[in-house]
């Protein structure tokens, strides 16, 4: 993993990300019944798993983290006025921090939020004294350790007609023979496919 040179010059542009996603659309969530924002400025634009780009740290995590828990208090503000049940959490990506995020939902999508990730088989305890200055604030929330993974399906690297060449296709097979063997969990869908879940961290779901 490269290493992120001169950081710093970030702070303005998360600056900038913090405040143009501090007020929630209420005219959206009341359509879509959702509503996030994830962490998203150059060169974190894209979500690429396993990329060369390296993971915020220091004091840009601890900035990012700062504004995340900014949007969540302007949020709650504002989804309390509403008068209904809602959910709004932070999710925490470890170690694929990039992917953090403030989630809310109404009305139908509640339930599939707060069922969207498994637990962890064995309780773990967020360390908010790893965070410095924002310590006292992290303490404010319970946090909840998930897991972070992805899922593949059985059919994901298709046939022998689908690729140029059998040494392409092979490579293909014994790539799925690897990724699987790491799953710890598989469960076949009413179709048949077997779905492999793979884990890649944690998320620590966090609420007041």
């Amino acid at each position: 993993m490269k290493k992120l040179r001169n950081a710093t010059r970030h702070l303005p542009n998360i600056e900038w990300w913090r405040e143009s996603n501090l007020f929630l659309n209420l005219d959206r969530l009341s359509i879509y019944g959702k509503a996030y924002v994830k962490f998203r400025i150059e060169p974190w634009t894209i979500s690429i798993t396993d990329s060369e780009i390296p993971q915020p740290t220091g004091r840009l995590k601890r900035r990012i983290i700062e504004s995340l828990l900014d949007i969540y208090d302007h949020w709650e503000h504002q989804l309390a006025e509403l008068g209904e049940p809602y959910y709004l959490k932070i999710w925490l990506y470890d170690p694929d921090f990039r992917e953090s995020q403030v989630v809310c939902a109404i009305g139908e999508k509640i339930n599939h939020y707060e069922r969207v990730f498994n637990k962890v088989d064995e309780p773990k305890l967020f360390h908010p004294e790893h965070y410095g200055s924002l310590q006292k604030r992290l303490k404010g929330y319970r946090w909840e350790a998930h897991i972070d993974d992805i899922e593949l399906t059985s059919d994901i690297v298709g046939t022998r007609d689908d690729y140029d060449t059998i040494t392409r296709y092979e490579q293909m097979q014994g790539w799925f023979r690897r990724k699987t063997k790491r799953a710890y969990k598989t469960y076949t869908l009413d179709d048949g496919r077997d779905v492999h879940l793979i884990k890649r961290g944690l998320i620590w779901v966090g609420s007041r």
